[in-house]
């Protein structure tokens, strides 16, 4: 793993977005990766994932709607430190260059509200170079990190996420417990219901429970 730039410094409240467990993506054990590593620094994490998994928040942070929802989400959170997890198909479309370039486009707008930017890639090789180059000037780090094994039709957005007899949602209530600790559970409501306000029209937000 390659870093330039400086860390986020010690005890501050970091937003983290990526692929988060259970998810077999490629992103996954690269934001695992980021949450231990925070932990590590005495940080306090909020985790945002693109769909529901044992993240705090599971928000499509993805496409032409990618900075409107970050915006939102910072907004909800208060949170000022960003880590933001890429890979193939997150949050930049892995489509035409045209599109790449608008997500990358609206991403750099919000991401000048944070104090500090962490850019994270695992692998996504299907972004342009020239897209990921516009990206990673917004960023005061830039990360390349090992990508995880992305199970065959499994994507960071849509299903499956789980064999059919693994999907209960204690499964995903048993990870939060274990990863992100007592006491989320009425934060996470209590974001949930905000972001569920301030969204409209197509941007939709879901709290992960």
């Amino acid at each position: 793993m390659s870093a330039t730039g400086g860390g986020a410094g010690a005890g501050r409240r970091v937003l983290i977005v990526g692929s988060y467990p259970p998810v077999p993506v490629a992103g996954t054990p690269v934001t695992v990766a980021e949450v231990r590593r925070a932990w590590a620094a005495g940080d306090d994490v909020t985790v945002v994932s693109p769909r529901t998994s044992a993240a705090h928040l599971s928000v499509p942070v993805h496409g032409l709607l990618a900075g409107r929802r970050l915006t939102n989400v910072a907004r909800v959170t208060g949170l000022e430190h960003l880590v933001l997890v890429v890979e193939d198909g997150f949050p930049l479309p892995s489509g035409p260059l045209a599109l790449q370039g608008a997500t990358a486009a609206v991403l750099v707008r919000a991401l000048r509200r944070f104090s500090h930017v962490r850019l994270v890639r695992a692998g996504a090789g299907t972004v342009s170079p020239l897209v990921w180059d516009r990206l990673a000037a917004a960023a005061a780090e830039v990360v390349e990190a090992e990508p995880g094994v992305t199970a065959a039709g499994v994507t960071p957005l849509g299903p499956p996420e789980l064999e059919r007899g693994e999907r209960p949602r204690l499964i995903a209530a048993r990870l939060a417990r274990r990863l992100l600790g007592p006491g989320a559970r009425g934060r996470v409501e209590a974001w949930g219901r905000r972001l569920r306000r301030l969204s409209a029209g197509p941007a939709r937000f879901r709290s992960s429970g």
